[in-house]
């Protein structure tokens, strides 16, 4: 996600091909996606703990 100097967001979506989308029904709802996985994500110190469990139990 950027902001443009004119005020106008965009937003880069990776995938086979990049692809910079400035629609902004479309980068309203990437921003929504976005804000809905960051409050679900965890802390980075609670990810490396939980990725050191799952691996002793492999």
């Amino acid at each position: 996600m950027a902001n443009l100097p004119d005020g106008d967001e965009v937003a880069y979506v990776d995938g086979v091909f990049g692809q910079i989308v400035d629609r902004p029904d479309t980068v309203a709802t990437i921003r929504t996606m976005w804000d809905t996985l960051l409050g679900e994500a965890l802390p980075a110190s609670v990810s490396v703990e939980l990725i050191g469990k799952l691996v002793n139990e492999l």
